[in-house]
Order: structure tokens, then C-alpha cells, then sequence
């Protein structure tokens, strides 16, 4: 005798409550038993190809530009916001040098530094990312001002590009800053350097685990072990793990689902893992039931696919095999 599945489908995310509601027959075609191949395996997170070939050298800040007898220099700063496995921002400084001996004033526009990067060291307009993807006078809500420079000294104008920023707008890899001073009306660009964007927790272990629960659930979990000899800062929200189902091994064919109105709560978790420590994590753990997985699913093997968002990057785990009969 069938059960009477309800209208509950998956997305790529864990949500915060089950309860279910307009349930209707249909979502699984003669099917009255489920078989979940025990998963459990460990992936290794492989370390960035910043040089990619020799495509992508490292490249120090440009010379300095002269103009209106002072001079002008910008510098790109990584900065890790723990260790160097952590979370990074990226920081951007202009500096001016006053070499004269009379006091120099600078007319510059709110927001005076911006930024452009660039996939390659020629710099091929347009850039691959700018902050907010909008200019400054659409960001900024700062009054222009003037920089004054007493003689042979120097003045510095900074840009801080937070991780959110980096990670939504550039995949890992090498890249080429380009700083813009809006100094009045014109502007004064320079070359500030390369640098390397990573978000992965390169050389963490990530096991994966799928099993079945009762006759009619499936269960997904993961859980990070740090190997790096300094501590990780991990960061992940209450949607950190998703489950989907494909009708073939490549994984190319999900089974169709229908999304509900359900809501993931908007936080974000920080957890700090010590060398050798293990995460584990309520949000790193689901529960999902079989019809919630797919709709019109018969008899047959599907080939399960678990996903983790960590550290705003999604990687993908192909992760066992589910049959239903």
C-alpha cells in the first residue's frame, strides 16, 4: 500500500523546519521501498594554481607617476582577517609624496580610492571586478576634501575591499589590481600589483557521509578537519549543506524538484578550528525525506550529489548511489 507523499522538494540549501503542506499523490511513481548504499568519504581540498601555467606572474606595485611635481604610488596588501588559511580582504593604499619644499594641496572627491582588477597584467578593459560592480559616486557618501602634504613628506589614501566583496565578485586565482585616485576632476591610475583571492580552505579534510534513516529518509552530513598547522576561520550560515538527486552517474541530469516557500534564516556562524581540531555543526547536518528530493521519481538508481558552502565558496561532493523499488 502506497503512502501518501507531500509536496516537499529540496533545494541546494538546509531549511529550518519540516512541517509540509498541500500534500498530493504523484511524486513517486511506484515505488514502495528505498536502499542507500552507506557513504562515507573523506576529500582533501587541493591547494590554488595562481600562476596558472605561467599565465598569471606575481607582479610588485608599478613605478611611481609623477604629476604636478609630486608623486604618486599605489600598493595591493592581502590581508588575512586570522592566518594564512583564513578569510582575506584585500586592501589597497595610494600614497603621495610631497619631494618639494613648499606645502602641496590635493583636490580629491569622496571615496578618493577606487579599485579595478584585472584577469591578466595587461589589463584588458573592462576589469573583471570592481566593488559593487557601480561606481563611486553610486557608493560613496563621503564629501570631496583636500589632502595636504607638508614638504618632503608623504600622504596615504586607502581602500579596504572586504571578503563578502571579493568572494561574490572573483573565483580564487591571481589577479591585477589597478588603483584609481579620483584627485578633482581627472583621475590618476596606477598599477598596485597582483594578488592572490582564496576563499577555500586549501588542505582541509572534508568528509561526507549519506546514510538512510528508516525506510523513507535520507540523511547528509559533513565535517571538516583542519591539517593546516595554523587555525582555520570557517564561516557558513544555516543553509551550509544541500542534498539533490541525479538520474545519471556524471551527475549532469537532476531529478526535477519543486521549490516551496521556505525560508533560511539570514546568520552567518564563525567557528575557528584549531590544527588538528574537527568542526562539527548542526548546520552542517539534514535530514530530508525521499519525496522531498524529487518529483516523478520510479524505480531505479539516482546518484546523490551533496554540496557545502563554506567560507562563501559552494564545493561540490558526488556522494553514493540511492535505488528505489
Amino acid at each position: 500500500m502506497h503512502r501518501r507523499p507531500c509536496e516537499i522538494a529540496l533545494s541546494l540549501a538546509v531549511y529550518v523546519g519540516t512541517n509540509a503542506t498541500g500534500c498530493s499523490d504523484g511524486f513517486l511513481n511506484d515505488v514502495r521501498w528505498i536502499h542507500v548504499t552507506p557513504f562515507d568519504s573523506t576529500f582533501v581540498v587541493e591547494p590554488v594554481d595562481f600562476d596558472d601555467d605561467g599565465q598569471r606572474p606575481v607582479e610588485g606595485p608599478g613605478p611611481e607617476q609623477v604629476l604636478d611635481g609630486l608623486l604618486y604610488r599605489a600598493v595591493a596588501v592581502p590581508e588575512d582577517t586570522t592566518s594564512a588559511t583564513g578569510p582575506m580582504q584585500l586592501r589597497v593604499h595610494v600614497e603621495l609624496r610631497n619631494p618639494t619644499s613648499d606645502t602641496a594641496r590635493v583636490p580629491v572627491l569622496g571615496c578618493p580610492v577606487w579599485l579595478e582588477v584585472f584577469a591578466a597584467p595587461a589589463r584588458v578593459a573592462p576589469p573583471v571586478w570592481t566593488p559593487g560592480a557601480e561606481s563611486p559616486e553610486t557608493q560613496c557618501v563621503q564629501e570631496p576634501s583636500v589632502i595636504v602634504i607638508p614638504p618632503q613628506e608623504m600622504a596615504r589614501r586607502s581602500f579596504l575591499a572586504h571578503d563578502t566583496w571579493l568572494a561574490s565578485g572573483l573565483a580564487d586565482g591571481r589577479y591585477y589590481v589597478t588603483a584609481v585616485l579620483r584627485r578633482g576632476p581627472s583621475e590618476v591610475r596606477l598599477d598596485a600589483g597582483s594578488v592572490d583571492v582564496w576563499f577555500r580552505l586549501v588542505g582541509a579534510e572534508v568528509e561526507v557521509r549519506v546514510d538512510q534513516i528508516g525506510m523513507d529518509s535520507l540523511a547528509a552530513s559533513v565535517r571538516l578537519t583542519n591539517r593546516q598547522p595554523d587555525s582555520l576561520r570557517v564561516l557558513f550560515g544555516a543553509c551550509a549543506v544541500g542534498l539533490t538527486l541525479y538520474q545519471d552517474p556524471a551527475r549532469s541530469h537532476p531529478v526535477p524538484v519543486v521549490p516551496l516557500n521556505r525560508i533560511c534564516p539570514s546568520y552567518l556562524r564563525v567557528a575557528m578550528v584549531g590544527s588538528g581540531s574537527v568542526l562539527t555543526a548542526q548546520e552542517l547536518e539534514l535530514v530530508r525525506w525521499i519525496e522531498e528530493l524529487g518529483r516523478g521519481m520510479g524505480p531505479g538508481r539516482y546518484f546523490v550529489e551533496v554540496t557545502a558552502r563554506l567560507n562563501w565558496r559552494t564545493t561540490v561532493f558526488p556522494a553514493g548511489v540511492v535505488e528505489l523499488y
